[in-house]
């Protein structure tokens, strides 16, 4: 489990790359959330965000090579009372799918 803070990580970003992953590779994430667990499958193009320094998490075994993108903010949090109630609260997780688009093709010229 990962979460003590000590490290100076504030927010993390997990961007997932396993195109054709199977539930049954496991290497699910998990995130310890009051008293529920929350698993988030690594599936390819999905973005994970979380409180590192307040949200406990952990990779679960995997049978299958794993690959993911991870960004770790740091710095330190404000107090309580500088930021507004609604932004200073952690909620469960939902899951969000973003479907990203590709930029348009470049047409190449001739010099």
């Amino acid at each position: 489990l990962d979460s003590d803070g000590s490290d100076g990580r504030v927010l993390t970003a997990i961007y997932y790359l396993n195109s054709d992953w199977d539930a049954s590779d496991g290497g699910f994430l998990r995130l310890h959330v009051r008293d529920e667990e929350i698993d988030f499958e690594p599936l390819a193009d999905s973005l994970v965000i979380f409180y590192a320094d307040k949200v406990m998490h952990e990779v679960l075994p995997t049978k299958a090579k794993r690959q993911a993108m991870t960004i770790w903010f740091t710095g330190e949090r404000c107090e309580a009372e500088q930021v507004p109630v609604a932004q200073n609260r952690i909620s469960r997780p939902r899951k969000i799918r973003i479907k990203l688009k590709k930029p348009p093709r470049r047409q190449a010229t001739e010099p």
